[in-house]
């Protein structure tokens, strides 16, 4: 009950962190379990739902530092032609993570 009440509000921080990306509802589960699996450390139950938005937005800083690491230098894009797709690909991610 109490976690159904707070996913709105979950869903829609987590689509103004990242827009509609496959990543929002995956943000939402992450926090979600999280907060589940640490609700005996939770210290102050009044402010739940601001400590699942925390959650949610290390998860969401996490990932995004993930995807940074996986994505190649810029670097290794120089010996890339400018209108290669491959090329487009790669600033497109780097400014959906900006």
């Amino acid at each position: 009950m109490l976690f159904s009440r707070l996913l709105p509000l979950v869903r829609q921080q987590a689509q103004q962190l990242c827009g509609f990306d496959v990543l929002q509802e995956d943000l939402v589960q992450t926090a979600l379990l999280q907060a589940f699996m640490h609700l005996p450390e939770l210290r102050r139950p009044e402010r739940f739902a601001a400590w699942v938005r925390r959650i949610l937005k290390n998860a969401f800083l996490m990932e995004t530092r993930a995807r940074e690491a996986r994505l190649p230098a810029e670097a290794d894009l120089r010996g890339v032609p400018a209108a290669s797709p491959e090329r487009e690909a790669d600033l497109d991610a780097r400014r959906t993570l900006k």
